[in-house]
């Protein structure tokens, strides 16, 4: 090793092995080693700091890795990797594969600050947040991604970091822009987001799809504790026009804004496609593991069982896509955890994370300061008065159905709700959604208006349909701008059924402007049920607390949840 006055710092990926303590700053840096201890360290002058270099040297090491770190990050080590082996837990990728799905690492400050809190004693609250990949579509004997990340993270870190599945199938960014409250829990210290599958392709950014998705990253960048926000890419190999398709998904706008706001990224094509196209175990992409149907064929499953990489055409299997998924999503945290032993977090992380947001990348594309989501026990805030109304629930202890219900005529309720848009275009209406129920047995029909701060055209709410169906629907109308805007909702005396039972389970405000609204009550249905549920309730929105409390799980073949017994249990486990 040349001379320098200076200390040296470390510039290449430390490998952290089990048995092997650092403490302190690099500068005192200790380690306690088995016969086999890191990796081979390459060490560089730097004339920062001054103190003892030669210790440093002296440690036991090994052959050296290949893949080297050649910048300095603030006078850190830029790069550890945690390569401990875990008590049950078997590796479905390799390491260094692990590795190239971390095609971002951004700015860590965020991510090192909140694991630095749990080695302080602290919980570690991890929230996955997307549609149905991320809910766990396709892991029908296995788990979904977020559960195999919490079974090597309680395995590695223990159980004070746990995982909340906010997810919902079928779902957009802009939905969960809106709703960004009501499935995740204020508590959040990591954000991992999957929408890269689930948003459309577009030619321009800015446009009503990529402006959601920005504000929806904003408006969790700005959650109490300051959350580090990775975005996960998943990858479909299936297409109709072309198979193996690198580029065709919305990685690319989304990496713009990762550059942007200084997110961390894992891109599942980045480390597996040429696996994909070698067609290793595991990795093969010749068919997909269910039918067209959706069903396992039993006569050839052995053949594809832990072999092929997805499920169906769209999303991973349980017991290979989705494990390695959650296996690069805990990965990226377990690196942190081991770099943080090796160089503790600084005062200019500390104030890094503490900084105020850059504006919005898109035009005026700022954030609301206020919820727009209101299900649930939510809900029941936004209520000014409902005489003659009740909250209460119509379904089972295990399935709720909660609303305000009504059935005399001139029943009147009153909802509070801001509709004013950060995003400028105060002249222009806001669209609102109220959430009623809509069946074939009692149902009547109420008016609904602005009464006061806001004004819009009354509409009228019929709740009656001859389907043979009782679901949530939403009636969508547009209203203008006001920080108190009060909406009255009253039952009428005119019925097509005869009956005047009228029941309203929620409201939603768009973020924009001009904007559209969620148009999705089939997920506004399953919110209701999960945040409602004994299991969650006074929570958010948590897809396993859902899936436990209903006793339904997703099946194989689309995004709708199929009914089970009741001691069946969710997706965060195996179903043999």
């Amino acid at each position: 090793m040349p001379k320098n006055d200076g200390i040296y710092m470390i510039c290449v990926i430390l490998t952290w092995m089990p048995n092997i303590a650092f403490s302190g700053s690099v500068n005192e840096f200790e380690m306690v080693s088995r016969s086999k201890a890191l990796h081979s360290l390459q060490i560089k002058p730097t004339a920062e700091h001054h103190g003892q270099a030669a210790a440093l040297h002296n440690k036991s090491m090994i052959a050296p890795i290949t893949r080297r770190i050649a910048s300095e990050q603030g006078g850190m080590c830029t790069r550890v990797v945690n390569a401990e082996a875990l008590p049950t837990y078997t590796w479905f990728s390799k390491l260094e594969v692990r590795q190239q799905a971390q095609v971002n690492p951004g700015n860590t400050a965020r991510l090192r600050a909140a694991v630095d809190r749990y080695m302080k004693g602290d919980n570690l609250t991890v929230v996955f947040l997307g549609g149905s990949i991320t809910a766990g579509q396709g892991a029908v004997d296995g788990k979904a991604f977020p559960f195999w990340a919490e079974e090597i993270m309680t395995q590695s870190l223990g159980s004070q970091s746990k995982v909340h599945n906010g997810a919902i199938p079928g779902t957009l960014s802009s939905y969960m822009s809106v709703c960004h409250n009501m499935h995740c829990p204020k508590e959040a210290d990591i954000v991992f987001l999957d929408y890269t599958l689930n948003d459309p392709l577009t030619i321009s950014m800015d446009n009503p799809v990529r402006r959601p998705f920005e504000r929806l990253i904003r408006k969790l960048l700005s959650y109490p504790r300051k959350p580090a926000v990775i975005l996960v890419h998943a990858f479909k190999w299936f297409d109709l026009e072309e198979l193996g398709v690198y580029w065709k998904s919305c990685e690319r706008d989304f990496h713009d804004f990762a550059l942007y706001y200084s997110l961390s990224e894992l891109s599942v094509k980045a480390a597996a496609w040429h696996l994909m196209r070698k067609g290793e175990a595991g990795y093969q992409v010749d068919r997909t593991r269910g039918d067209h149907s959706g069903q396992i064929q039993p006569a050839i499953d052995a053949s594809l069982r832990d072999k092929v990489f997805f499920w169906d055409v769209i999303h991973p299997d349980g017991r290979t896509g989705h494990k390695f998924m959650g296996e690069i999503s805990a990965q990226v945290v377990l690196d942190a955890h081991a770099g943080l032993k090796v160089t503790p977090l600084t005062d200019q992380e500390r104030t890094v994370v503490n900084e105020p947001l850059p504006p919005p990348m898109l035009r005026n594309n700022w954030e609301s300061a206020s919820d727009k989501c209101f299900i649930g026990p939510v809900f029941v805030k936004a209520i000014l008065e409902h005489p003659q109304w009740e909250y209460k629930n119509e379904g089972l202890s295990f399935r709720p159905k909660f609303g305000y219900i009504a059935d005399q005529p001139n029943a009147r309720m009153k909802i509070s709700v801001n509709t004013t848009s950060a995003t400028g275009h105060k002249e222009k209406m806001v669209t609102v959604e109220l959430s009623y129920l809509r069946s074939y047995v009692n149902m009547g029909q109420a008016q609904v208006e602005c009464v006061e701060g806001c004004t819009c055209d009354p509409s009228i709410l019929d709740g009656h349909t001859t389907d043979k169906t009782s679901l949530l629907n939403l009636l969508e109308f547009k209203v203008t701008q006001h920080d108190r805007c009060i909406i009255s909702i009253t039952v009428l005396k005119e019925t097509s059924s005869g009956k005047h039972k009228v029941k309203i389970a929620g409201i939603m405000v768009s973020e924009e402007g001009g904007g559209e609204g969620v148009h999705n009550h089939m997920a506004i249905d399953m919110l209701m049920e999960g945040v409602s549920s004994n299991v969650s309730k006074g929570t958010a929105f948590d897809i396993n607390a859902w899936a436990k409390s209903t006793g339904r799980r997703l099946n194989g073949l689309d995004s709708f949840y199929e009914e089970l017994p009741y001691d069946v249990p969710g997706p965060g486990s195996a179903h043999e």
